[in-house]
């Protein structure tokens, strides 16, 4: 054997043995690897037990910290039974050798910490949004749609839907920012109206308190036509009413008898109903015309009043006409008489 041929053989000796070496490696691999997944499947069916009995424990001690923080805890006991109920059964699946999974446990678990996240943030930011809302409040200010956001997440607080009342802060905050931006303008709109005002009467005060006098006057003097054109006006609008409403109780006649659109039972009730509005205004209208002869009745008796009244004041006038007459006779015929009487003094003396 020469040199050539002893190193050939001994280069594939050295490959046979790297090739077995490798496949060697190989299968230890394989083995390994197949080892470890089994390993690792039972172990992990068993954690997940474990967890969903860790979790149960961990979710009853959330409970009662949230219960001694002063929250409503109904929505998380009920998720705690439903998920030991899971949990009871799925136990009883494995005893049995059925295909059970504990993971509908542990995502009720993951819930239950999520509530208590919530709870704590809904409190912490309505608390926070409260303070705000009391510094921005001003006498005056409309705040109806903001009390009424704030009721509803108080509300949502105490029914433990505290996702609500966090989707609601935002909005709440930014609905106090409209309403004071609105009452900051509006109070803005006003002080220049009231100035605006106050110059305008400053400048014009004679021309307004005559308006004002004459609107007085004329209110006075047409005071009983205004009255009576109001209630005619009501009167005429109640018939007008009342004849529609025997229109559409024809109609409706005419719907159930002939045609049978109606229902009987829906033709009772809006019958009854038509004939209650029939008789409400039956009952306005006598009041309404006794309100109008009152007012007639009035106006004749105030208008006899001033006839007699001016009759009076002519007749008195007439007599103090006769008794002056009478007084300028008499003062007449006693200055003749004193006159004549002077006369015969005077030719007594003179003979």
């Amino acid at each position: 054997m020469n040199k050539k041929e002893a190193s050939k053989r001994t280069i594939e000796i050295i490959k046979n043995k790297n090739l077995l070496l490798v496949i060697s490696l190989l299968a230890f691999l394989f083995l390994f690897s197949s080892s470890i997944s089994a390993a690792a499947t039972t172990p992990t069916n068993k954690t997940t037990q474990e967890q969903a009995a860790l979790c149960l424990n961990e979710s009853t001690e959330i409970m009662n910290n949230l219960y001694s923080n002063g929250f409503n805890i109904l929505r998380v006991n009920d998720t705690i039974r439903q998920a030991t109920l899971v949990y009871s059964s799925q136990v009883v699946v494995k005893q049995r050798q059925g295909r059970y999974d504990f993971s509908g446990v542990v995502a009720s678990c993951e819930e239950i910490k999520k509530i208590r996240s919530d709870a704590f943030i809904a409190r912490d930011e309505l608390s926070a949004l409260l303070k705000f809302y009391n510094d921005s409040v001003v006498p005056g200010m409309n705040t109806s749609t903001i009390d009424a956001l704030i009721t509803q997440m108080q509300d949502d607080l105490q029914a433990e839907r505290y996702e609500e009342v966090i989707s609601l802060i935002d909005k709440t905050y930014s609905e106090i920012s409209n309403v004071k931006s609105s009452y900051t303008t509006l109070n803005v709109f006003y002080t220049s109206t009231a100035r605006g005002i106050k110059a305008f009467f400053e400048k014009n005060w004679k021309i307004v308190v005559g308006l004002l006098i004459v609107i007085i006057i004329a209110f006075l003097a047409y005071r009983t036509k205004i009255q009576k054109s109001i209630i005619n006006y009501k009167i005429n609008s109640l018939s007008l009413r009342k004849k529609t409403i025997k229109e559409l109780i024809m109609k409706l006649q005419v719907d159930y008898f002939q045609e049978g659109k109606v229902p009987e039972g829906e033709y009772n009730i809006k019958t009854k109903k038509f004939a209650e509005l029939i008789r409400d205004i039956d009952r306005q209208i006598p009041l309404l015309k006794e309100q109008l002869a009152k007012i007639d009745s009035k106006t004749i008796e105030k208008s006899n009043r001033n006839i007699e009244t001016n009759k009076t004041d002519y007749t008195n006038e007439i007599n103090q006409d006769k008794s002056n007459k009478k007084v300028k006779q008499k003062n007449k015929s006693s200055k003749i008489v004193r006159n004549k009487k002077n006369g015969k003094i005077k030719k007594g003396k003179k003979s």
